[in-house]
């Protein structure tokens, strides 16, 4: 009775551990690699950048265009959409078009 015990947690962990896996490696997937950063800082004159999530910095200016995820905690400094925010450390500058 022990042993079935003993095997029946040990399958219980293992199932377990597969759907954290899982779950971890779809979140990841929604994550986007790319960005579009505004140069000037200014809505009316600006160029936008595409550049790779990984080199934004605090402060950024970061266009947002409907139906697009970000990678990164922010605020919404104009505009009249909604955003889904995923979660990450850094904080950035939303234009929400």
């Amino acid at each position: 009775m022990l042993i079935a015990f003993v095997l029946l947690g040990k399958n219980l962990e293992q199932r377990a551990k597969l759907k954290a896996t899982s779950d971890m490696t779809g979140l990841l997937n929604i994550l986007p690699s790319k960005a579009r950063l505004m140069v000037d800082n200014d809505a009316e004159k600006s160029s936008l950048i595409e550049v790779p999530c990984d080199t934004l910095a605090v402060g950024d200016y970061v266009v947002v265009l409907p139906g697009v995820s970000t990678g990164c905690k922010a605020c919404t400094n104009m505009g009249d959409s909604f955003c889904f925010l995923a979660a990450c450390g850094f904080h950035y500058s939303l234009l929400a078009y």
